[in-house]
This record gives structure tokens, C-alpha cells and sequence, in this order.
């Protein structure tokens, strides 16, 4: 369970130029959920998805896994939460175009000292479609196997929860059907799924949609057309 404590990031603190991007949050995400977090550009979505990810500090507040603050944590036992206790997914990729599709899989396991991180890596290969391609480099993809790469590499520590910021924002409509249907089925199989997303169709599909405005929640309800 993901509990979020009177979380806030206020950027020049104090000056005439204060920006309160998150404002006061409280919420709770129960694992196995699968969740839309919404809203305009500059509602503060992204701020709070990095803060849930570990990846930036709050002003004040709590973000707190299984009752552990993450914050409370040192560096390095904040970096070991980041690379095995969740999986990360950026509208951009973030994979490194030179490599192969199999060492982009494998970056994560870098420094787990995993033998059999490689098998697991092919077979997740597999289930993303891409078996075919396993050691081409990834330049040479489209975004949509560029995406489906991403999501193989979130998955190769078995996290727990999958995080994904705008997973669909530089894809196609028949891309970003395939990828918001794997992130679904994900879900299914019993991680927590966190997706930040502009787009109301990938939005619906989730079971829970948070709807964010200046920094703060103004709707929490079950999608109109999330899936059984």
C-alpha cells in the first residue's frame, strides 16, 4: 500500500514567484490498483508521479510504501527502493539508443549480481512482441517498440508497482492501444499500476481516475468505463 501524507512541493518558497505544485495531497493506493492520475498541464501530476517514484523530494510530507517513509531512507537505500521496488515508464523512453534492446532490458540489473537476469530479460522480450528484434539497438525502432523495450526493462526486478509517466504521449492510436493494453495487463497480474496520463481514453480504462487542479485532488472516482 502507497500512503501520501500532506504531500507538497512549493518551488521559491517564500518569494512573489511561489509555485505550489503539489499542495497538500493526501491519498491511498492499494496494491493491485490501477490508476489514472489527471489533469491540465501544470495541475501538478507529474511533480506528484516523481515524489510517488522517489525521484524528487517533497517540501513537506509523506510518502509512505508498506509503512515505510521513502524519504526517511538514505541515498543508497533510496536508490535499492527505486530499482527493485518500482518500475519506471517516460513518454520519452529513456533507453540508450546505441545499445541493444536486451542490454536496455538488462540496465536495471546492472548491479544486482542476477545470473539469471539475461533468461528472464529474453522471456520478457518475448511478451512484449519484440523476440525477433533482441539484440538489434534500439535506434533503429519505432516508438512503439521503443515503449515496449521501456516496459520490458521496468519489469526485469519484478517490482511490485509500475509507474508510468505519459506512456502513450509520442505514440500512434494503434501504438497507444497496445501499450495501455499491456500496462492493463499488468495490472491484472497483480502489481499496482500509477499512470499519469492527458489522454481520457487511457484514463477510462483504468479502474481509478484522480483528477489534479493547482496542486491538489478535485476528483477521486472509479473510471465511467474502467474494465471488470
Amino acid at each position: 500500500m502507497i500512503e501520501i501524507k500532506n504531500l507538497k512541493k512549493h518551488y521559491n518558497e517564500g518569494k512573489d514567484n511561489e509555485c505550489k505544485a503539489v499542495d497538500g495531497i493526501d491519498l491511498v493506493i492499494g496494491d493491485g490498483e490501477c490508476v489514472a492520475i489527471t489533469g491540465k498541464s501544470g495541475s501538478g501530476k507529474t511533480t506528484l508521479l516523481k515524489m510517488i517514484a522517489c525521484l524528487d523530494r517533497p517540501t513537506e510530507g509523506q510518502v509512505i510504501y508498506d509503512g515505510e517513509d521513502i524519504f526517511s531512507l538514505t541515498k543508497t537505500e533510496q536508490a535499492d527502493f527505486r530499482n527493485k521496488k518500482t518500475g519506471m515508464i517516460f513518454q520519452d523512453y529513456m533507453l540508450l539508443e546505441d545499445m541493444t534492446c536486451l542490454d536496455n532490458v538488462l540496465l536495471p540489473t546492472a548491479f544486482n549480481k542476477d545470473k539469471a537476469a539475461a533468461k528472464r530479460a529474453e522471456e520478457l522480450i518475448g511478451s512484449v512482441g519484440l523476440k525477433e528484434k533482441t539484440v538489434e539497438k534500439v535506434k533503429n525502432f519505432s516508438g512503439g517498440e521503443k515503449q515496449r523495450t521501456a516496459i520490458a526493462s521496468a519489469l526485469i526486478n519484478n517490482p511490485s508497482v509500475i509507474i508510468a509517466d505519459e506512456p502513450t504521449g509520442n505514440l500512434d492510436n494503434e501504438n497507444r492501444e497496445t501499450i495501455t493494453d499491456m500496462l492493463l495487463s499488468i495490472n491484472k497480474s497483480g502489481k499496482t499500476v500509477i499512470i499519469v496520463t492527458h489522454d481520457a481514453d487511457v484514463a477510462a480504462k483504468c479502474r481509478r481516475r484522480i483528477v489534479l487542479a493547482d496542486g491538489k485532488i478535485i476528483s477521486d472516482t472509479a473510471a465511467d468505463k474502467a474494465e471488470a
